[in-house]
């Protein structure tokens, strides 16, 4: 590998023993059809074997490298650790629990060449059994998701950005519990950073099979949507919080009827959680003024 790779592939990750093995040996097959691609797994405070499964890849996979990221358990942390460490002027990231197409490593290559900032669509049939692989919808994983339908902004688990725009909008904040990907999104858009699509950067998520972590994952999900909020005020007046909190609760009332049926329910349950972690969040905000 020259001294400057080409493309940097940052992976944070987090106890993800059960799934790591997977996504290392996808990327390592990506890179391995680039020239000049390194990866770099950060290892965030994990209590399981990932760091272990991470070393012993390392020992198989000249081009990849594992750090570690120990001074706070943030997800935000754990990727301003991978771009220190990356030696690349671009930087593509995705997570220890997915599963990257063959087609990834490749399309990110090439589309950072030519744009700061790109992501891609995220499949989610292939690793999620049938009455799980909606449980979030689809149409924020099948084209461009939009913030209030006015601001693009990529998944966490499947996008890549120059090195140059990082320095241009600051690191990845460390704070957030949730939504660290649509606030650096918001902060390139701010910049006239343009996020390009990149269609054959397909990444394939894992939904959580545990019903208790979906329930904390959209929890943490609704609990970020007054930050969000307050990152553009112009398209997220509160009249219309109210009205798609109302519309959110109508249609939980609706679908409560269709509870039996196991993928309905689990939707429900994730957009129920999502409006109570949004309500509440939103009713401290309002305390704390």
């Amino acid at each position: 590998m020259s001294a400057s790779p080409r493309l940097s592939v940052v992976i944070p990750v987090h106890d993800n023993a059960a799934t790591l093995d997977a996504q290392l040996a996808a990327v390592a097959a990506g890179a391995a059809t680039v020239p000049d691609v390194e990866i770099v797994v950060v290892d965030n405070r994990s209590s399981d074997a990932s760091a272990a499964i991470a070393r012993t890849f390392a020992s198989r996979v000249p081009s990849l490298r594992v750090v570690e990221a120990v001074d706070e358990a943030s997800e935000g942390h754990a990727r301003n650790v991978g771009v220190a460490a990356a030696r690349a002027d671009a930087v593509a990231f995705c997570d220890g629990d997915d599963v990257v197409a063959p087609t990834w490593v490749a399309a990110m290559a090439t589309a950072l060449r030519e744009h700061d900032f790109v992501t891609g669509p995220v499949e989610l049939d292939l690793l999620n059994p049938s009455w799980l692989a909606g449980v979030r919808g689809r149409r924020l994983f099948d084209t461009m998701p939009m913030l209030f339908d006015h601001v693009p902004f990529a998944h966490g688990c499947n996008f890549g950005v120059t090195r140059d725009a990082i320095d241009r909008v600051g690191p990845f904040r460390p704070d957030l519990p949730a939504g660290m990907d649509i606030e650096f999104s918001v902060r390139c858009w701010q910049h006239d950073i343009a996020l390009a699509w990149v269609p054959n950067a397909c990444v394939h998520y894992r939904h959580r099979l545990d019903r208790a972590a979906r329930w904390r994952q959209a929890r943490s999900y609704g609990r970020a949507q007054p930050a969000l909020r307050a990152l553009v005020p112009m398209f997220a007046e509160p009249r219309a919080q109210v009205e798609q909190s109302a519309r959110r609760a109508g249609w939980l009332a609706k679908e409560s009827v269709h509870l039996g049926d196991r993928a309905r329910r689990a939707h429900w349950e994730f957009t129920l959680s999502m409006l109570l972690g949004d309500v509440s969040a939103t009713v401290a905000e309002k305390l704390h003024r």
